[in-house]
């Protein structure tokens, strides 16, 4: 049951709609504050401003997060649309509503809860445990220094607080959790009967002139598409970067000048046992775990110095407060400076190896430390880091000739407009051909490419470039590659003759025909077993339902999601029953309802649990409905055209910004 609210939140919500009549809507959030990048304001919250940098940055990182699931198959393109870009500010402006909020209500995350925050994500951990060097080269790769990082999480940390106190306030009647139990389920026993539209086929009888008729009417449908033979020129950073030779001087030069870059800072292995109370208990709570923590650290240091080490691990077993460590007698592996919380790194790196700390007090409560490892600081070998200078100078460099070449080659395209080989030889280029190429790229096509870029497929086929066979301008179709193309040949779009056509079409027209006789079989025999008065070939087909099976709003089995939906609409105050439907593929399917059977009686576990999610559900709309009205509460002001289309979206009065 669980699976299936989780997989279908929006049949979820309706239901829960039908069942407490709530007023509410919910809309996303995305992102964290972004730094502010270009001057022009695009929009207005709360007389904060969010420029064009901003939302150019969010973009950017929805790509990117987009090719991180899919692939780069993602196009840039698919989301460089006025709709897709008015949908991300909006979601801007309903995170910057939020933060505003946050901040007004005095809402911040400690010290204690980011540390905890950045610890727990996945990204950031080698075996199950916090890496500081994937920390570091993950905020390296992002281009983005620890302090903009952890001030950003902090303010999503606020914002998270907002949001739970608004999702967690909500109470669910149990009777909602019953009628909703209730309705999920309840399971029907069906036996099914499809009509299948290849056994109708043979039934169809075309009439003679049936496909010149098809083929005449359709002028449009048989078209061979306009296709066209270009040259063209790419120019980009990679192809710019193997034109580059690093001298192994100068890769030794930047390893000499850049030696702080190559250093591996000292790290230490400690383990600890920990005492936790909370930095806001009381005073009385405090003392009681400072004495728990006295009497382990009088323990710990009671013990001969042979066997300090494993009394310490036996005592971090019995008695540490911190699961991530308790298990491995207290160990944390090694920590470098900046992976745990000053008051800890502080004494961590005071002791000397073997070495036992007095008690250590953090916002986590008491810690007993023990140094059992230090791993010096030392600096990587030219020979080892040669490969990755080599590459970081020669990238460099190659960016740098693509900035001063960008312009030349766009300059070059254009002032030898009749050919493309002057500026290609310049930049030691290659002129590729390709044939066949469409105004409209086939499904399936290969989206690396840059014959299958909207914008220059536009140029190739343009009134200029038809007509007078000029270079196109030199077209960004990724970031950092350059392309022009010449069309060599044009092929019109033509119609092909019905003899090349005619299967396809008699194809067609024997599909449509056998479909329409398959759907009228279905619906006569349906309407018959419907009302009882069953006569000839319904009756005989009784017998040729298959084999029960049970569905429900839960399990479908292998009965189609469309035929479930039927199944339980169906009104079955009198079985059997029957349900019937034309299914994708175009057969049409009777399912007889045999029988139908109510939920199980949830126990206590079960309860609480599907209290608990429908709960998350109520309160995601809640909070949906208390951010809208926050943003109808805000000073919104949005720049033409996006509040046209975000007024669209959320039918809120946003005001135009002057």
């Amino acid at each position: 049951m669980f699976d299936f609210i989780r997989s279908h939140q929006r049949l979820m919500q309706f239901i829960l709609l039908i069942l407490i009549v709530p007023s509410f809507v919910f809309f996303g959030l995305q992102g964290y504050d972004r730094v502010s990048q270009g001057r022009q304001g695009i929009a207005k919250v709360g007389g904060q401003s969010i420029t064009q940098g901003e939302l150019d940055e969010a973009q950017r990182e929805q790509v990117a997060r987009m090719r991180q699931t899919y692939g780069a198959a993602v196009e840039a393109s698919m989301f460089d649309t006025p709709e897709a870009r008015a949908q991300t500010l909006d979601g801007l402006i309903g995170q910057r509503v939020l933060m505003q909020q946050a901040h007004k209500e005095s809402l911040a995350a400690s010290d204690r809860q980011l540390q905890e925050s950045i610890m727990a994500i996945p990204a950031l951990q080698d075996n199950g445990r916090f890496s500081q060097d994937r920390y570091q080269a993950l905020l390296a790769q992002q281009g983005m220094s620890p302090v903009v990082f952890e001030q950003r999480l902090r303010e999503d940390l606020s914002m998270q607080q907002l949001n739970a106190a608004i999702e967690n306030s909500v109470i669910v009647p149990q009777r909602v959790v019953d009628r909703f139990s209730a309705i999920v389920g309840q399971r029907r026993e069906v036996r099914p009967l499809v009509l299948k539209v290849a056994d109708y086929a043979a039934q169809v009888k075309l009439a003679p002139d049936a496909i010149q008729k098809a083929y005449d009417s359709h002028p449009d449908e048989y078209m061979k598409p306009e296709t066209a033979k270009v040259e063209y020129v790419v120019l980009s950073a990679d192809a710019l970067a193997r034109q580059v030779t690093v001298p192994d001087s100068d890769a030794r030069a930047f390893y000499d000048k850049n030696s702080k870059r190559y250093e591996i800072a000292e790290e230490r292995r400690a383990s600890h046992i920990l005492v936790a109370v909370a930095k806001e208990a009381s005073d009385a709570d405090k003392a009681k775990a400072k004495a728990k923590a006295e009497d382990l650290l009088k323990k710990v240091r009671a013990a001969p110095p042979a066997t300090v080490a494993a009394e310490f691990a036996k005592l971090a077993r019995q008695s540490s407060d911190d699961p991530g460590s308790a298990a491995n007698g207290g160990d944390l592996d090694y920590l470098g400076k900046g992976a745990t919380v000053p008051p800890f790194e502080a004494a961590l790196f005071s002791l000397k190896e073997g070495q036992i700390s007095d008690l250590v007090q953090t916002d986590f409560g008491y810690h007993i430390i023990e140094l059992t490892g230090i791993k010096p600081a030392q600096v990587k070998a030219f020979e080892a880091v040669k490969g990755e200078i080599v590459a970081d100078i020669g990238k460099q460099l190659a960016q740098k000739k693509y900035a001063d070449a960008a312009e030349a080659f766009a300059n070059g395209v254009y002032e030898q407009g009749d050919a493309l080989a002057p500026t290609a030889q310049k930049f030691g280029l290659p002129v590729q051909t390709a044939d066949a190429v469409a105004r409209q790229p086939a499904p399936g096509a290969d989206t690396a490419s840059p014959l299958t870029n909207p914008k220059l497929l536009a140029a190739i086929f343009s009134p200029d470039s038809l007509k007078n066979r000029h270079n196109t301008e030199a077209i960004e179709t990724t970031p950092g590659t350059l392309v022009a193309a010449r069309l060599l040949e044009d092929r019109p779009a033509t119609r092909r003759p019905i003899a090349e056509v005619s299967d396809a079409i008699k194809g067609q027209l024997i599909d449509v025909e056998a479909r329409r006789l398959a759907a009228d079989a279905g619906k006569s025999m349906l309407a018959q077993w419907r009302s009882g008065d069953v006569k000839g070939d319904a009756k005989a087909d009784l017998k040729a339902f298959g084999p029960a099976t049970t569905v429900s709003r839960i399990e479908s089995g292998s009965v189609p999601r469309d035929a479930v939906t039927e199944i339980l609409r169906t009104d079955v105050a009198k079985l059997p029953a029957y349900a019937g439907l034309v299914l994708p593929s175009g057969d049409y399917a009777i399912y007889q309802i045999a029988s139908l059977s109510n939920a199980p009686t949830l126990d206590g576990a079960k309860r609480t649990q599907l209290t608990q999610s429908i709960g998350k559900q109520l309160g995601a709309i809640e909070f949906g409905a208390y951010l809208a009205d926050l943003r109808r509460r805000s000073k919104v002001q949005v720049s033409a055209p996006y509040a046209e289309l975000i007024d669209k979206k959320d039918g809120a009065a946003v005001k135009t910004a002057s």
